[in-house]
């Protein structure tokens, strides 16, 4: 995790990372700042799409007529995998502000599990360990250790790849993907995709993804699978022999 971690606060460097139930892009500020041991406080911009734009200053009134976006200041607690919003800004299409409202007091902390869109966003901050599991022509490949999790009944495994073009070291692509040990399948249920310079270049999410796909002997996903199953099961462990086998 993010224990004892602090990333300067400077400039935001915003990235794209889902969208929001109504159809909205969301991004978070990857310039994010610990605010103590296991807390990190992170900026989340959501971009209205058009549509939505137009009912909800309908329903806001004239204040909001020329809003575009919000920024929600949200602290996420690490360890215990609860969030809570702090302060939320709206902005108009010039960029000025229009309201802030503080939200120090009245909103709870609420596990990030309950969101879609927070539970992602706690994947991507939370967790920096990566490890190396096997290797291309062109990429490398690795596994977020910290955001492994498996299944009460042992037999499937959530986990976050990530694809690092050899060449130029930068990622090409990160996807969250649950795989069924006893069944030798798996799913995408997140896709993220980069262009060159590292922005985001696409952006798929569960509804988009959801099907299931036979594991191929020799692909990469077949190196995944060898780590993480002994058989119909998940494997024993599996956070310390990742370690072990991992470089």
């Amino acid at each position: 995790m993010l224990f004892g971690v602090v990333i300067q606060a400077g400039a935001a460097e915003w990235e794209y990372y889902t969208t929001s139930k109504d159809g909205n892009s969301l991004h978070f500020d990857k310039s994010s700042t610990s605010v103590s041991d296991n807390i990190v406080r992170v900026s989340q911009k959501e971009i209205y799409t058009s549509n939505n734009l137009f009912w909800r200053n309908q329903r806001l009134g004239k204040k909001y007529i020329d809003s575009k976006e919000t920024v929600n200041q949200i602290e996420i607690d690490c360890a215990k995998a609860d969030y809570r919003v702090k302060i939320v800004t709206e902005y108009d299409s010039d960029g000025k502000t229009i309201d802030i409202v503080s939200h120090e007091q009245r909103f709870p902390w609420k596990p990030a599990v309950d969101s879609p869109e927070i539970y992602i966003l706690y994947d991507l901050i939370c967790f920096p360990e990566w490890k190396y599991i096997t290797s291309s022509e062109n990429c490398d490949y690795f596994i977020n250790k910290g955001a492994l999790r498996v299944n009460n009944s042992n037999s499937n495994v959530t986990f976050w790849m990530k694809e690092v073009d050899k060449k130029t070291g930068k990622e090409s692509e990160r996807e969250k993907i649950t795989m069924v040990c006893e069944k030798d399948k798996y799913t995408l249920r997140h896709l993220m995709k980069y262009n060159p310079d590292g922005s985001v270049k696409e952006v798929l999410t569960d509804g988009h993804l959801r099907r299931w796909i036979p594991i191929a002997p020799k692909t990469i996903i077949d190196g995944f699978q060898d780590i993480l199953c002994d058989d119909k099961y998940v494997r024993q462990n599996v956070k310390d022999y990742l370690q072990s086998v991992s470089r």
